[in-house]
């Protein structure tokens, strides 16, 4: 079986990371898109396009990752992929990621690959890049995973729809997975298809003898996360009590160690109070004056 690949990177002032990326991307993926949301400087993406297998779109300013996703995902089915590769910009695919997720799904009995919608990587954090070794090559069910290194098929955004716009970043792809789930769809995740990612400026610290993770995520990324988690929350309760349940204490879990570790603490929780009223008044899309 051929599986055409598309990727989709979506970018906003990328760094070194990207080149890395799309040069791995170039060995395993049929066509890369680059949707770039409004970035200043462009030379480092200019210099990337030169490849023949590289699509680039220029915004002219962030129009949300939600919207260049389906940008690039509505290119894909216009020519006829089967697969999209979702992918952040400070994702690092490891050189056998893509094929691991490939070669399970193809391993799998027809009445098992008809309900798949999506192959999920196992997410490792780049700093810890070079520290863990993983060798299950077994793969398990998942209800939801975030959007970088996911595959999903063509075929089921035009059962489901796409990414929804209006909640810009953050909880679009728990949003998307659990509709996917009301349509019937599974999702797995390939236990040693590697996705190297950095989420938001997380440090380890140790506080009472134990090891903390905390994220540092801005003001304005507080702001997205509470107000489109409250959105799922409301949207799929009667669908997904178990993971709402496990999601909101991991919410009461982030503010404890905002106020008790991280910088910026009234400026985050302020921001939170806001999404947290916004989710209330039915105000969604781009945070206006940021």
């Amino acid at each position: 079986m051929k599986n055409k690949i598309c990727s989709i990177t979506v970018t906003y002032k990328p760094d070194f990371i990207i080149n890395k990326q799309i040069k791995l991307l170039l060995k395993f993926i049929d066509k890369i898109i680059i949707i770039d949301n409004g970035s200043v400087n462009k030379k480092m993406l200019q210099k990337i396009s030169r490849y023949k297998k590289i699509f680039i779109v220029y915004n002219e300013e962030n129009i949300g990752l939600a919207a260049a996703l389906n940008m690039g995902i509505k290119y894909a089915i216009k020519r006829g992929f089967k697969w999209v590769l979702a992918l952040d910009q400070d994702s690092l695919p490891d050189k056998n990621m893509i094929n691991k997720m490939i070669k399970v799904y193809n391993e799998l009995s027809y009445d098992r690959k008809k309900d798949i919608g999506g192959i999920f990587p196992y997410h490792i954090e780049l700093q810890n890049k070079n520290k863990l070794k993983i060798t299950d090559n077994s793969y398990k069910f998942t209800e939801t995973a975030i959007t970088s290194g996911s595959m999903f098929k063509i075929d089921i955004f035009k059962k489901t729809g796409f990414f929804e716009e209006k909640l810009f970043i953050d909880y679009i792809d728990y949003e998307f997975c659990l509709r996917a789930k009301k349509f019937g769809y599974k999702f797995i995740m390939v236990n040693n298809a590697i996705l190297y990612h950095k989420l938001g400026d997380t440090k380890e610290i140790y506080f009472l003898n134990k090891k903390r993770v905390v994220t540092n995520h801005s003001p304005l990324r507080r702001y997205y996360i509470t107000r489109n988690r409250f959105y799922v929350y409301k949207k799929y309760f009667n669908i997904a009590k178990n993971f709402i349940i496990n999601d909101f204490k991991c919410f009461i879990k982030e503010i404890i160690k905002i106020i008790l570790f991280e910088k910026e603490k009234f400026s985050k929780l302020y921001m939170i109070f806001l999404g947290l009223i916004h989710f209330l008044f039915n105000r969604y899309g781009k945070l206006k004056g940021f």
